[in-house]
């Protein structure tokens, strides 16, 4: 438990970055607490990495992060503040990964995200 006590402050550190607007970290202070409250309230979803969506959920953080990625690249009308929250946002998928992933090789992945990145920017 003191593992997943740690994993959930490290979400809550980037997700309530000073950073961010304060609009932005009170809907994520919301989300946060409204995952914490399933997660300890769910016993079944400790199986969750068994769970069919599972993999369809991997897919979506991983797309996100290479759309996100794509974005920092081209679009040069981002303020300092929207780049910061895209990193933190990127910050926190990895993180999601990692915890999803925690029995396959994250780093090989997170490789062949940044791979599939530089292919999208070189595409253009």
């Amino acid at each position: 438990m003191s593992n997943e006590n740690n994993q959930m402050e490290r979400i809550r550190k980037i997700f309530l970055d000073d950073e961010l607007d304060s609009d932005i970290i009170e809907d994520n202070r919301r989300t946060l607490d409204q995952w914490q409250q399933v997660l300890s309230e769910n016993e079944p979803l400790a199986s969750w990495k068994e769970h069919e969506y599972t993999e369809h959920i991997v897919q979506l953080f991983k797309s996100a992060y290479k759309e996100i990625g794509v974005k920092l690249a081209y679009d040069r009308s981002l303020s300092d503040q929207d780049r910061a929250n895209l990193w933190n946002k990127q910050d926190a998928i990895m993180l999601m990964l990692e915890l999803m992933l925690s029995d396959v090789d994250a780093k090989g992945i997170v490789k062949t995200i940044k791979r599939e990145i530089e292919q999208a920017i070189n595409a253009t």
